[in-house]
């Protein structure tokens, strides 16, 4: 079993960068400054070096935009097909239980299926690079953006990614979207980056109390909400599955620096009578199976999701 704790060696991306790198603001070409800097040929905004000498493409000022996206009235409910892993990837389980790293399995599953040699891979919200090691374990390359963490490979944001159209194999988006201001922004975003075909794969929080202070969060997702955001800023949506309980991520909340195993463990009762009230309330529904998936889906903390760019959108 191979360790994939994060903090490896800094990887090179200049070659990259220089064919791909693009103004955050206007999309437009970028040329290099004496100081090592970049600024905009289009709309002459400059983007200097950040702390540790990686670009800084961070937005300094509003971004105002004509956002196309759709509004469907009888969107109610997500499609039962997307709670289920295909068997392409179901089939991976066995190996991605095997890589140290990240504990959801069927994210990981996800990034086996979809992530191979050569491939460009964007972990947007990077988290100190935490997934690197798997990514490169599959022989792809990978690129973090960050908006406020100071060893990032790019410091950007995800609501102005400064890439260019089409450049992005696979992109990896882990406990992003609560914190981000406009998610159907940042969704348009990733979309545009992303090659046709290309696969975004994500964590959201949901049931959670506000966190990542000073910054914070802002718009938790159920799964209606992020199948809502992904489906208007035209992704099809391959893949959702509730992530941990809400009683763990509230335990936590409520009892500050206690241990999480501490406060998962004072929190077990409660999860047992809860647990056994929804087992009741399935028997007088006469569907013990179909209460227990709802009550999994509707008090989740969090969300995992897969989507998939179907075919071509453009900055311009």
């Amino acid at each position: 079993m191979t360790d994939a704790t994060p903090n490896p060696p800094a990887r090179d991306h200049s070659e990259f960068l220089s064919a791909n790198l693009v103004c955050s603001r206007c999309k437009g070409e970028l040329r290099s400054l004496t100081d090592g800097g970049r600024s905009c040929t289009r709309c002459g905004v400059t983007y200097p070096l950040g702390p540790v000498g990686q670009p800084d493409m961070r937005l300094t000022s509003a971004l105002t935009l004509d956002l196309p996206t759709t509004y469907d009235p009888l969107l109610t409910q997500v499609p039962d097909a997307v709670w289920a892993l295909p068997h392409d990837v179901s089939s991976r389980l066995d190996g991605a239980a095997a890589i140290v790293g990240r504990p959801q399995q069927d994210i990981l599953a996800w990034m086996v299926d979809s992530i191979g040699p050569g491939d460009l891979v964007v972990d947007l919200g990077s988290k100190s690079n935490r997934d690197m090691r798997i990514v490169e374990g599959l022989g792809a390359r990978y690129l973090a953006i960050e908006i406020n963490a100071p060893d990032a490979m790019v410091l950007g944001d995800a609501h102005a990614i400064p890439l260019r159209d089409h450049s992005v194999d696979v992109l990896l988006c882990m406990s992003v979207f609560e914190h981000l201001k406009n998610p159907f922004l940042a969704a348009r975003e990733i979309r545009r980056v992303l090659k046709p075909g290309g696969r975004l794969i994500g964590i959201v929080g949901f049931i959670e109390a506000v966190h990542g202070l000073p910054h914070g969060s802002y718009l938790h997702h159920s799964y209606l909400g992020i199948y809502t955001v992904l489906t208007s800023s035209g992704f099809e949506v391959k893949y959702l599955h509730p992530g941990w309980h809400a009683i763990h991520s509230i335990a936590r909340a409520i009892l500050p620096g206690i241990p999480k195993r501490v406060a998962n463990a004072l929190a077990w009762p409660v999860f047992q009578i809860h647990s056994f009230l929804y087992f009741l309330y399935g028997l007088k529904k006469g569907d013990v199976r179909g209460v227990r998936l709802q009550k999994m889906r509707v008090l989740a903390a969090g969300v995992h999701f897969v989507a998939v760019n179907p075919g071509a959108t453009s900055a311009n």
